[in-house]
C-alpha cells in the first residue's frame, strides 16, 4: 500500500468524527434533556418523600391528640400552633416538646391574639411541668406541685406559700401558717426558685378559699435579679469564726437569712461594723461557709447584721434555696 492510499484512508476516518453544526446542536439538546430528566426525577422523589413524611407526621399528630383527649377547642389551638411549626413534618413536636410549644406560641402571638387562659389550659393538658421540672419554665402552669413560692404585694409583708395544685384558670397556692393573705384587686409578684435560678411573674388574686389563694396564670416568666430581696426570719444553728482569730469557733443562731446577708445572735464576741468573719451553717444536706462583714449591731449588741462577701452565683443560689425551703421562725 503506497503513501497515497494510507493518506486517503486516514482522511476518510477523520471525516467520520467531524460533526456538522446541526449535529452539535442536536447533541446538546439531547444532553440537556437527559440532565433535565434526572433533575425532574430527583425533584419528584423529594416531593414524594416530603409528602410521605408529612402524612406520617399527621398520623402521629392525630394519634397524639386522640391519646391526650384534647377537646375541640384545645385541638383547634393545637392545630394553630402546629401551623407555626417548621418544618411541617415535625408538627407533632408541639404536643411533645415544651421548647417547640414555646417557639410556636411566640410565632402564633405575632400572627393573632391568643388567650393566655387557653394556652395555659393546653399546657396543663400536655403536662409539660412533669417533663422538665428543672428547666426554665415558660408559664406559671409549669410550676410543680409542692414548689415553694414567695408573694409580694404593695403594703403587705412578704408572704410565703406552696403550690398545691394547677387549675386551668388558676395556680392554687396554700399560704404558710402565719403568713397574711394577699388582697384582691391589687397586683402582686410571685417569686420561685429551681435549679436554673430565681424567677418571677406578675399575677392577681382570682379568689381566696380558706388558706388557699387562686392566682391568675401568667405566660410571662422572667428571671429575677433582685437577690437581696429574699430575706426571711429563720432559726438555723451556725458557727462563726473571726477573721483575725480563726482558731476560735463559736456557736450562734441565724435569725434571718437572704441571698445577700444574714442577722445572727452575737455569740458574745466584741465586734464592730466593718469586722470580718466566716459564717458556717448546715441545713439538711446543705453545708455552707461564707465570708461576711459586720454591717451593724442591734439590740444592745445582742444581734449582728452581716453582709456576705465574695459569693459565687452558685453559692448565692444555694443560700436563696435555703430562704425558700427553711421553715420560718415566725
Amino acid at each position: 500500500m503506497d503513501n497515497q492510499n494510507v493518506s486517503d484512508i486516514l482522511r476518510s476516518i477523520s471525516r467520520g468524527f467531524v460533526q456538522s453544526p446541526e449535529q452539535r446542536i442536536l447533541f446538546i439538546v439531547i444532553l440537556a434533556a437527559f440532565v433535565l430528566l434526572i433533575v425532574l426525577v430527583y425533584f419528584l422523589q423529594e416531593l414524594r418523600a416530603k409528602a410521605r413524611h408529612f402524612r406520617n407526621a399527621t398520623e402521629v399528630y392525630d394519634h397524639l391528640t386522640r391519646q391526650l383527649g384534647l377537646s375541640r377547642s384545645e385541638r383547634a389551638l393545637a392545630d394553630r400552633l402546629a401551623g407555626c411549626c417548621k418544618p411541617p413534618d415535625k408538627k407533632y413536636l408541639v404536643l411533645l416538646s415544651p421548647h417547640t410549644f414555646d417557639a410556636c406560641t411566640v410565632k402564633l402571638k405575632q400572627r393573632e391574639e391568643v388567650s393566655e387562659l387557653t394556652l395555659t389550659a393546653l399546657r396543663l393538658k400536655l403536662d409539660f411541668s412533669a417533663r422538665r421540672p428543672e428547666d426554665i419554665p415558660a408559664s406559671s402552669s409549669e410550676l410543680p406541685r409542692g414548689m415553694r413560692v414567695i408573694l409580694t404585694q404593695k403594703g403587705k409583708p412578704t408572704m410565703r406559700a406552696r403550690v398545691s395544685r394547677q387549675d386551668p384558670d388558676a395556680l392554687v397556692a396554700a399560704m404558710d401558717e402565719g403568713s397574711v393573705l394577699p388582697d384582691r384587686g391589687v397586683p402582686l409578684t410571685v417569686y420561685f426558685q429551681n435549679q436554673s435560678g430565681v424567677f418571677a411573674f406578675l399575677s392577681h388574686i382570682r379568689r381566696v378559699g380558706g388558706r388557699d389563694v387562686f392566682l391568675d396564670h401568667s405566660e410571662t416568666i422572667k428571671r429575677s435579679q433582685r437577690r437581696k430581696y429574699y430575706r426571711r426570719p429563720v432559726k438555723l444553728s451556725a458557727s462563726v469564726t473571726l477573721e483575725n482569730n480563726p482558731a476560735q469557733q463559736m456557736a450562734t443562731t441565724i435569725l434571718d437569712l437572704s441571698g445577700g446577708g444574714a442577722r445572727i445572735e452575737n455569740p458574745g464576741i466584741p465586734v464592730a461594723p466593718g469586722d470580718r468573719l466566716i459564717l458556717s451553717l448546715t441545713a439538711g444536706k446543705e453545708h455552707l461557709s461564707v465570708a461576711a462583714r459586720v454591717v451593724r449591731t442591734a439590740n444592745g449588741d445582742r444581734s449582728l447584721h452581716l453582709q456576705f462577701e465574695g459569693l459565687s452565683e452558685a453559692v448565692r443560689d444555694r443560700l436563696i434555696g435555703l430562704v425558700f425551703r427553711t421553715k420560718s421562725s415566725t
